[in-house]
């Protein structure tokens, strides 16, 4: 049984993730935060949940899980203390902000528009595309999730560009 914690447990990301691993056999929710909803359970924020205790962030051990996710917005302050904690405690991260998506801190900054909070820790991040990455984040200590969008477009291309037939790199754009 993989033992799972969730930072930022009743966002949209966070509520998604219970709804998954509350099925997963192999999957034992064992802490969900929540700033606004701490000392409420999953359960009363909403009702087709299970029933586990929602606490604050800092008040929670993450080596009580094997794996934590964190769920938090884009740019949240918190974000990379918890990663940091998490990892020198030896527990993997699954990061479902953009902080951990790009592997190189010039990259970030250029398409973010904002320096990267911490640049030392992209070089241990893995991209979290099982399609093409699957043995990096077999053994990868802290993997950036996907976006939803770059996703189907890394999908349909990846393809294309193995077998040779687009350039590199491939720039979409928002039209």
């Amino acid at each position: 049984m993989i033992r799972v914690g969730i930072y930022g447990a009743t966002g949209y990301a966070g509520i998604e993730l219970v709804k998954l691993l509350q099925r997963h056999p192999q999957a034992k929710i064992v802490f969900a935060t929540s700033r606004s909803e701490a000392g409420k359970s999953l359960a009363d924020v909403y009702p087709t949940l299970i029933n586990l205790p929602l606490v604050d962030p800092e008040t929670v051990d993450p080596t009580q899980a094997d794996v934590i996710f964190t769920c938090l917005p884009h740019g949240a302050a918190e974000l990379v203390p918890i990663v940091r904690q998490a990892l020198e405690l030896g527990v993997r991260v699954v990061d479902f902000s953009d902080t951990f998506r790009l592997s190189d801190a010039g990259r970030y900054e250029r398409h973010m528009g904002k320096t990267h909070p911490a640049p030392d820790l992209l070089r241990q991040t893995v991209y979290g595309m099982p399609e093409i990455h699957r043995e990096r984040i077999h053994s990868a200590q802290l993997v950036g999730n996907t976006g939803c969008y770059p996703v189907t477009v890394i999908l349909a291309l990846h393809p294309l560009v193995q077998a040779g037939l687009l350039a590199d790199p491939v720039v979409i754009a928002d039209c």
